[in-house]
């Protein structure tokens, strides 16, 4: 899966006329500046499919659903809420405040109702919450760290997850 999906990205970068056609109707919309500027670059999907397999290999299930969940969830509502609501810019006005808080909010949420319905404990929680404040400095700053956040968001809490 992950081979097909670098495949297909490497065709869309080359301007193969079916791969043209069909993802780049379904997907041109969403892709990053970085992702459209004449040079090939993943976009956050290869990333998301590491990110899966990663998580799957290293943690337990539990810890693996949760740190995919936060990553799916946390980081589309900050890309929404930043790019709608975000008036304070933070690292080269590339980041803003407004979409940061909502990474936080939503991590957080997950980590509770996580511990709502799965009862797991104070240190769950505790844990959880350490690794989302963490994982929301790697989104900020993922262009410094040099590693995708749909990558470092789910590795980072899976980690703090298994202390």
């Amino acid at each position: 899966m992950l081979s097909e999906n670098v495949f297909i990205e490497y065709g869309y970068y080359k301007k193969w006329p079916i791969i043209l056609q069909t993802y780049g109707r379904l997907f041109s919309k969403m892709l990053r500046a970085k992702e459209t500027d004449g040079h090939f670059h993943f976009s956050g999907s290869p990333y998301v499919l590491a990110a899966g397999l990663c998580s799957c290999l290293f943690f337990s299930s539990l810890n693996a659903a949760v740190a995919l969940s936060v990553m799916l969830i946390s980081d589309t509502a900050a890309a929404l809420i930043g790019r709608i609501y975000g008036k304070h810019k933070i690292n080269n006005e590339k980041k803003s405040v407004e979409g940061s808080l909502a990474f936080l909010f939503f991590g957080f949420l997950v980590i509770y109702l996580t511990d709502v319905f799965l009862p797991t404990g104070n240190a769950f929680l505790v844990k959880g919450c350490c690794g989302v404040f963490l994982a929301m400095f790697a989104e900020i700053y993922e262009d410094k760290i040099k590693i995708d956040d749909n990558l470092s968001i789910p590795l980072i809490i899976g980690a703090c997850l298994s202390l």
